[in-house]
């Protein structure tokens, strides 16, 4: 009751504190240390401490123009931290990507549950690993803190599998792990409000059970630019602290070779109407005659992976094959429609009108052939799933399925990354505010930005402790030899369950045989980091 009571006046104290100094939340709890917890809009007391709810988390902005011009107006720092936003997401960026491509990749993860593998489990879009996974013992059940993990590109959409032996080995040191699938995107600023989301339709199921946690930020890649973007740009997302691995802040055109000069032209000519099968046959296609409206064009990407609408672009080619792929790993045999789809994009109207009925193939399965094969390959599909292998397909998918988004979105005229680069190393200057922050680095990375990510957050501490005096912000920069995988390091590792397997037979050896003793190596950095920061 005493606690309950406090955290109430806490939060009133800081709120009366925030309108006669003109402070904001996030940066009057950094006076606190250790201080993670709120309460919610209406005074009640939760237990809600390391996530914050939907109705107190202020966006990032508006819109990426008006936050690209924020962030390089040097004149400023008491308005860099973009104002509450109360517009829908889809009308927060209008100049990078349509919106129909926006909409599908808010919702391609979410089409289908997954399986998850060995210990996961899958929680309204999250992954999470608890540690009582690890040990038996219950008086050890309560974590230790929660680490928010986001992976590096691409293979981001799938951490919990490409990363699986770094976050279970620290799930077995008894942290609570939630992993955040994003698609990647050129608009970070989207995918940072996309995490947010998802992260936060887990938090009440999670601090029901755990209560008051601290919560760190844990990021590799692309992941930790992000987990940056995240800490600068919106307040309302407290860290404890960050753990960063591999910086990179690159962009576009540093990071993909002859980008400009053949990738975006190849995109922009699979996207086009008429680079599909319909030309072999037709010469050229008139979208009038086909296409009602802009809607439906746009439609021709579905946001469901399994029912794409087939179109005239390669893209949309592409989409049936995904489609098709999606449905093998799942153990499931095509939808009619599916079928309907292939076939009208194999064979275009303009040719399947001139071939007897008779020579066409059907599209659809009778019902009962259906059941009859279902029942046939059920053995085998239950063989597959039981061994984990048709689940980490059908998630590895998650991968490839983000091509087609980006093609798209280079067809509708992204070029760099929302923010750009010198936006973001601006962001972190002046606006990032988790108290502790630990930076890994691999020795002969080539792409490694660590270094400037260090001189950013101490140029940070310094802007701060001019409005703060009494704020102190330690980073900490831990250098780990990377091997032959370099950038890649932490995602070079067996699952735990095989790496101890092979460790009972031929001992330690197994980690150099196998090649992960990098990583084992980065797990116990971190917990010896994180052991230290919360004494």
């Amino acid at each position: 009751m005493f606690h309950s009571n406090y955290r109430i006046v806490l939060y009133r104290f800081l709120i009366v504190f925030r309108i006669i100094g003109d402070i904001s939340l996030s940066e009057s709890l950094l006076a606190w240390p250790g201080l993670t917890f709120l309460s919610d809009k209406h005074g009640k007391s939760r237990t809600i401490v390391f996530f914050p709810t939907r109705a107190t988390t202020t966006r990032a902005s508006t819109e990426t123009g008006n936050n690209s011009k924020r962030v390089s107006d040097e004149s400023s720092t008491e308005n860099f931290v973009p104002p509450v936003n109360t517009n829908s997401t889809s009308t927060r960026n209008n100049n990078s990507v349509n919106n129909n491509a926006k909409k599908q990749r808010s919702q391609l993860a979410d089409t289908n549950q997954p399986t998850p593998l060995g210990k996961w489990e899958y929680i309204r879009g999250n992954y999470v690993l608890r540690p009582s996974a690890f040990n038996n013992d219950p008086t050890e059940s309560q974590p230790k803190a929660v680490l928010h993990f986001l992976g590096g590109a691409m293979i981001g959409a799938a951490p919990q599998i490409t990363y699986r032996y770094l976050l279970e080995r620290l799930a077995q040191e008894n942290y609570l792990i939630v992993t955040t699938p994003f698609n990647l995107s050129f608009n970070q600023m989207q995918t940072c409000d996309e995490i947010i989301e998802k992260f936060e339709r887990v938090a009440p199921t999670l601090a029901q059970q755990y209560g008051p946690l601290p919560v760190f930020g844990v990021g590799h890649s692309l992941g930790g630019l992000l987990q940056v973007l995240i800490t600068s740009l919106f307040p309302d997302t407290p860290r404890a602290g960050n753990i960063i691995m591999s910086f990179n802040n690159k962009g576009v055109k540093e990071s993909i070779p002859m980008f400009e000069e053949l990738i975006t032209p190849v995109f922009v000519s699979l996207a086009d109407e008429n680079s599909g099968l319909f030309t072999l046959f037709n010469g050229s296609w008139n979208s009038s005659t086909n296409t009602t409206d802009d809607t439906q064009a746009a439609s021709s990407i579905s946001s469901d992976p399994l029912n794409r609408v087939s179109g005239k672009s390669s893209l949309d080619g592409l989409n049936l094959i995904l489609s098709l792929a999606r449905t093998a790993v799942q153990g499931k045999l095509p939808s009619d429609e599916l079928l309907k789809n292939v076939k009208q994009y194999v064979i275009p109207p303009s040719v399947a009108s001139a071939i007897p009925s008779f020579l066409t193939f059907p599209v659809s399965i009778p019902d009962q052939m259906r059941s009859t094969l279902e029942t046939l390959i059920s053995p085998q599909v239950n063989a597959f799933k039981n061994a984990g292998i048709l689940p980490t397909l059908d998630q590895l998918l998650n991968i490839v399925d983000q091509v087609p988004l980006l093609i798209q979105e280079v067809a509708d005229g992204s070029r760099d990354f929302t923010p750009p680069p010198a936006s973001l190393a601006t962001a972190a200057r002046r606006a990032y505010r988790a108290r502790r922050t630990l930076l890994i680095q691999y020795e002969n990375d080539a792409i490694d930005e660590t270094d400037k990510l260090k001189e950013y957050l101490v140029e940070s501490e310094r802007i701060m402790r001019m409005k703060r005096p009494m704020i102190q912000m330690d980073v900490e920069v831990i250098k780990i030899d990377g091997g032959i995988f370099t950038h890649a390091t932490p995602t070079i590792a067996p699952p735990l369950e095989w790496a101890e397997r092979a460790e009972n037979i031929v001992g330690n050896a197994a980690q150099e045989r196998l090649l992960y003793a990098q990583v084992e190596q980065t797990v116990q950095e971190m917990v010896k980091w994180l052991d230290k920061v919360q004494i």
